[in-house]
């Protein structure tokens, strides 16, 4: 806890607050990426308007092909505010050497980080969208509804992660509306069938058959998380960690610290010249 006396120095901004439809628009840093380079990009405003403490803007992270065109195009990817949680993630859990972290957030993400402890890559997709506008905005909306991840029928969303595999996304999509219209199931089984179609669109993200991938960290929406976590059990002899929400909010202060770190009690670059992405390391 915060001592009584305690007072905020600075504000840390990050995610899209920094793009081009946020107050202020900073340029991503360019992957492969470390701690030091993205605190370097990091943009100070003062926006008395808005506060009277100084206002520190985060850089995201992108990775573009050498050459634009059509078979280059997948290897492209942007970040705007996970890389601070990731940040946070290598600090909390102290990790060391390759890993692949899975973020379930609106979009979900998959970050790589190399033996070097760099953010080397990420995928990226909009699983988390794709079910809001599956369950709203389709004729699956009457076999569906919001569910809580404790609600979670996790045998069913299995089932329906490998149908999807098996036969096909669109396919799979359907037989959710067939099993609730036609077949008896209720709405909640029909949920988890449906985030099952989509948790096996995740797979692609994950570098499964990379050896480098040795760890595999799973955080955010509980639902997905939990479905992935037992899938993945099956696939990859990759040890794999999920994280509570309680760690996640601790693993983000823990990141935001990080960047603002070079700034604190006014020692500049000197202080993130040894700034690493391991705690206790020079």
């Amino acid at each position: 806890a915060l001592a009584s006396h305690a007072r905020p120095e600075a504000i840390l901004d990050l995610g899209m607050i920094t793009s081009n439809m946020g107050l202020l628009e900073v340029p991503h840093v360019d992957a492969p990426a470390a701690l030091v380079e993205i605190a370097a990009g990091v943009q100070r405003s003062d926006l008395p308007d808005i506060s009277d403490l100084s206002m520190f803007f985060v850089p995201g992270l992108k990775r573009l092909p050498n050459r634009r065109d059509a078979a280059t195009l997948a290897s492209a990817d942007v970040l705007r505010g996970d890389e601070v949680e990731f940040l946070g993630l290598v600090q909390f859990l102290d990790l060391r050497g390759p890993a692949t972290f899975l973020h379930f957030g609106s979009h979900h993400v998959a970050i790589t980080v190399d033996a070097s402890g760099r953010i080397a890559q990420s995928r990226s997709a909009l699983t988390d969208e794709m079910l809001a506008a599956l369950s709203e905005h389709t004729i699956l909306r009457d076999s569906t509804h919001l569910l809580p991840h404790e609600d979670l029928d996790l045998d069913m969303t299995l089932a329906e992660l490998n149908d999807a595999r098996n036969l096909g996304t669109e396919r799979a999509l359907l037989l959710v509306r067939v099993g609730k219209e036609l077949a008896g199931y209720d709405r909640n089984e029909m949920t988890s069938y449906l985030i099952g179609v989509l948790a096996s669109t995740d797979l692609h993200l994950i570098p499964i058959d990379e050896s480098s991938a040795s760890t595999l960290v799973l955080y955010g929406q509980s639902s997905f998380s939990a479905v992935l976590a037992r899938t993945l059990q099956h696939v990859t002899d990759a040890m794999i960690i999920t994280i509570e929400d309680r760690d996640l909010a601790r693993a983000s202060a823990f990141g935001s610290v990080a960047v603002y770190d070079p700034y604190h009690d006014g020692l500049g670059d000197a202080r993130y010249a040894t700034t690493s992405l391991h705690p206790g390391k020079p």
